[in-house]
């Protein structure tokens, strides 16, 4: 894994030279585009933020997705999630050590389901197909 940032070496050159690696021909031209674009976004982060080890960890995954999310559609957002998401589990089997978030649970999440006074998210689905109230602290509520 190189260390090097710009230029487009960046943290997955080792990795992107894999046969595995998906090509314009696979995916079409547009998804294509939109992958590598996603890829190159994520990849400018971790060397902004100085990251060098074969790991990415929760906390690096939650505010690169809370960076990536400003000022863009919602749709838009989500196929950044998809893409980094099948991103970490192709990391994951090169070795790194990656936590892969959920999206489907995220997306799903209408106004409704937010009560801001308890500061408490409805989750109507779960990975287990069950229903929940995830707790969320004063800085999301603040920025309501």
């Amino acid at each position: 894994m190189h260390v090097r940032c710009r230029r487009h070496t960046g943290r997955f050159s080792v990795e992107k030279s894999s046969p595995i690696w998906l090509s314009a021909k696979e995916l079409g031209y547009e998804a294509y585009r939109h992958y590598k674009r996603t890829v190159r976004l994520f990849d400018d982060y971790l060397c902004r933020i100085g990251r060098s080890k074969k790991e990415i960890p929760e906390p690096v995954i939650e505010d690169w997705i809370r960076e990536v999310s400003i000022g863009i559609s919602v749709n838009t957002a989500g196929q950044h999630i998809h893409h980094i998401r099948q991103l970490l589990l192709y990391l994951t089997n090169c070795g790194f050590h990656c936590f892969i978030p959920r999206v489907g649970e995220a997306l799903n999440i209408k106004v409704s389901d937010i009560d801001f006074q308890r500061k408490l998210i409805f989750l109507r689905m779960t990975k287990k197909c069950k229903q929940c109230l995830i707790p969320f602290g004063d800085e999301l509520a603040l920025n309501t």
